[in-house]
């Protein structure tokens, strides 16, 4: 099994932009956080620089880049009267609490393979850290993965596959979005496209994007840092923390193609099954999939001049 090569990325964004980002005096890596499913981050009502804004059951709610501690750090939890969750925390956990806490937000938000699931209010002491406001169903799910039980997952027929989809042709460019579905456990994705085809001249990449603000982007609402490689070709995305199950379409980047003034006839932009095209799960392997039929882009009868509509 191949593992994603993400060096590419680091050229792409600097080596400053490739590091994750910690929370306030946070000095911890993403390494330090993995092993647990569910992971703690700050949280506050009002805005507070550097915070995410992110929706909580219709609410707003500013959200730290980084957790505050892993579910790893967890020494004990349990539920109190009246739905309270206390954490009894280990003495790395309990410090970063103690120093991070007071002026960066009285809440506490629930992450669970990177996705927000609950918010509740934070207050601590010492080794012991106290949420209340949680509904009873979230709290019942901390308890059970920081135990370690994880629901069965629920068998999904559909195989993970990239499709392709052309947009409208504006003058002479031509777009390609690229989308997955059917997958599951996914932490990253890599996609590059090639050209085949034609009657004559060529359709010649023009521009790679990923466009995060679509509401159908993959990894919508989640912490992630992607890259686009002008010159190779490709895009990729990586979530910070945390893995993804995607069951319907969902976006990846899009492509748009020049054609040249000669260029003519149907040529097929097709999903390139390589080491450019990869979905990678939380350990960095790749995962099989199948991409899916080729964009067929048909250009007049015959060549074009330079200015003809």
């Amino acid at each position: 099994m191949r593992r994603m090569n993400w060096s590419w990325v680091v050229g792409a964004l600097g080596v400053g932009a490739i590091a994750l980002a910690p929370a306030r005096g946070d000095s911890r890596t993403s390494r330090d956080v993995k092993g647990s499913p569910v992971s703690f981050r700050l949280a506050s009502t009002t805005p507070v620089s550097g915070y995410e804004k992110m929706d909580a059951s219709g609410s707003t709610i500013y959200v730290a880049p980084r957790p505050i501690w892993s579910g790893g750090e967890v020494v004990s939890a349990q539920a109190r009267d009246g739905g309270a969750l206390e954490f009894t925390l280990n003495s790395d956990a309990a410090a970063r609490v103690t120093n991070l806490a007071a002026g960066s937000g009285d809440r506490l938000a629930v992450f669970v393979d990177g996705k927000l699931t609950s918010v509740g209010a934070l207050s601590s002491s010492g080794i012991r850290a106290t949420v209340t406001g949680m509904s009873a169903p979230s709290t019942e799910q901390v308890l059970r993965l920081l135990n370690g039980v994880r629901p069965a997952p629920t068998p999904n027929p559909v195989s993970a596959m990239m499709t392709l989809v052309p947009g409208e042709p504006e003058g002479d460019l031509y777009t390609v979005d690229v989308f997955a579905q059917g997958i599951t456990g996914l932490r990253s994705y890599q996609v590059g496209l090639v050209v085949e085809g034609g009657s004559s001249g060529e359709l010649v990449r023009e521009e790679v994007v990923i466009d995060k603000q679509r509401p159908d982007y993959i990894f919508a609402d989640l912490a992630v840092i992607d890259a686009a490689d002008q010159l190779g070709g490709r895009a990729a995305g990586i979530l910070e923390d945390g893995i993804h199950d995607q069951v319907e379409p969902a976006y990846l980047a899009t492509f748009t193609f020049r054609a040249t003034p000669d260029a003519s006839g149907t040529f097929q932009v097709r999903i390139e099954t390589s080491e450019k095209s990869l979905l990678a799960n939380n350990d960095n392997e790749t995962m099989d999939f199948v991409a899916g039929a080729p964009a067929m882009i048909t250009i007049g009868q015959g060549p074009r001049r330079v200015g003809d509509k």
